[in-house]
């Protein structure tokens, strides 16, 4: 069982780089935060997140949820919204969460919830308390180091910064990374697929 998960995960990861600018290699919360700190990402480490497992890594590929920049929006019970936001992407802010009554009118996915994501994520820079207050509006924001298109991480880092300077609401803003981890126990074909060591 557990080889036929790898096989589809290989050939799911296979697809995807067919789509996206990639280059693999180990990450780690070190290597994370040096990345954004050259990239001038203004970040709270209570922000960072990681895909938990390759399982994970690769529901959010069958899902098509690998693409960068993305963002994701939950109302403040955690359910997601499902509108178009005013985010382009060559957009530096992200549009339409001006107020409460605005992001209440919103459409809305109920089977899809802020619950459903954390329990796929890994907050690992930090032991501190993540979620300790009430928020309007709950987003993530996916960047990954291992995508090399020129605008496309810039693009998701713009729009992390503007949502942390939105003041007409509480806004809880994680940053996931959907980047390989050096802890994740990998097959040997998986490594020589991609050639990691």
């Amino acid at each position: 069982m557990k080889n036929y998960f790898y096989l589809i995960l290989l050939f799911g990861i296979a697809a995807f780089a067919q789509k996206e600018k990639l280059v693999y290699g180990y990450e780690n919360p070190k290597s994370l935060q040096e990345f954004l700190d050259e990239n001038k990402v203004n970040y709270d480490v209570r922000d960072l997140a990681v895909l938990d497992h390759p399982a994970d890594w690769l529901d959010f590929y069958k899902k098509k949820k690998l693409s960068v920049p993305t963002a994701y929006f939950f109302n403040s019970e955690g359910v997601r919204i499902v509108e178009e936001f005013d985010a382009a992407s060559c957009s530096q802010v992200i549009n339409g969460l001006e107020s409460i009554e605005k992001i209440k009118s919103y459409k809305k996915d109920p089977d899809e919830t802020i619950n459903t994501w954390l329990s796929q994520v890994d907050f690992r820079f930090t032991k501190d308390e993540i979620f300790n207050e009430a928020y309007d509006i709950y987003v993530i924001v996916i960047y990954g180091k291992l995508i090399k298109t020129k605008t496309s991480n810039p693009t998701a880092f713009n729009w992390y910064n503007s949502l942390k300077k939105n003041n007409n609401l509480k806004i809880k803003t994680i940053l996931l990374s959907i980047d390989i981890m050096d802890d994740w126990e990998l097959p040997q074909d998986f490594k020589n697929e991609f050639g990691l060591k």
